[in-house]
C-alpha cells in the first residue's frame, strides 16, 4: 500500500531544497553589475533577491498582489513601464521558480512574467560578460520553455481560464485578476504566442 503521507514529505522536501539551492544561486548573483543605462538612475539591486526571497512567504491574494509590485519596482521602473537590463536574468529565475514553487508564489511568478514579456522594449545592451543582449527576446526565450508546464496548469481548471486578447493593453479593464494558476497559465501562453506573431519577418 502506498505511503501517501510519506511521498508528501518527499516531495515537500525536494521542494525546499530545489528552492533553497535557487535563493542561493540568487544571492550570490552580481545584480549590481545590471544598473547601467537606461535604468542607472532608478535601478536598486539590492530590491532583486530581497523580491525572490518575500515569494515563499505568498500565501493569499493580496500578498500575491504586493509580492508582484515588488517585483515590477525591482526588475522595471513600474510606473513609466521601462523594464530594467537585470529583466533578462530575472525573467529566467522567475520561470525556475514557477515550476518550484506552487499556488500564490507561482501565480506571482507568472504575473510578473506576462508583463516582463509585454513591456520590455527591444533594446539591446551589454550583459556583464560582454554578450550583446536583446532585452525583449532575451525576456520571451526565459519564458517560452514553461509552455509545456503552462499547458498542462492551463489544462486543470478549464472553466476557470479567462479568454480574449488584450493582456499587454494597459487599460484596467483587461488587466487580470490573479485568480488561479490555470488563469495566469492562459494569459501567458497567449501572452508568448502574441510576442512571436509580433516578431515573425513581413511576407
Amino acid at each position: 500500500m502506498e505511503d501517501r503521507p510519506a511521498k508528501r514529505l518527499a516531495a515537500t522536501v525536494v521542494t525546499v531544497d530545489a528552492w533553497e539551492g535557487l535563493l542561493d544561486e540568487i544571492q550570490r548573483m552580481d545584480w549590481a553589475s545590471y544598473a547601467m543605462w537606461p535604468s542607472t538612475e532608478w535601478y536598486v539591486p539590492s530590491r532583486v533577491p530581497k523580491a525572490f526571497a518575500a515569494l515563499r512567504r505568498v500565501h493569499s491574494h493580496r500578498g500575491s498582489r504586493a509580492a508582484y509590485q515588488q517585483f515590477m519596482d525591482a526588475l522595471a521602473h513600474n510606473h513609466e513601464g521601462w523594464v530594467y537590463a537585470a529583466a533578462a536574468p530575472g525573467a529566467d529565475l522567475l520561470a525556475r521558480t514557477a515550476r518550484i514553487l506552487e499556488g500564490w508564489a507561482r501565480i506571482t511568478s507568472l504575473e510578473v512574467l506576462i508583463d516582463l514579456t509585454c513591456f520590455a522594449a527591444d533594446a539591446s545592451f551589454r550583459s556583464p560578460r560582454g554578450d550583446l543582449v536583446r532585452l525583449a527576446t532575451a525576456i520571451r526565450d526565459a519564458a517560452a520553455p514553461l509552455r509545456p508546464d503552462l499547458e498542462r496548469w492551463r489544462a486543470a481548471r478549464p472553466d476557470q481560464v479567462p479568454a480574449g486578447p488584450g493582456w499587454c493593453s494597459p487599460e484596467p479593464d483587461n488587466h487580470r485578476a490573479f485568480r488561479d494558476v490555470a488563469s495566469s497559465a492562459a494569459v501567458l501562453l497567449e501572452t508568448l504566442q502574441d510576442n512571436d506573431e509580433a516578431l515573425l519577418p513581413e511576407m
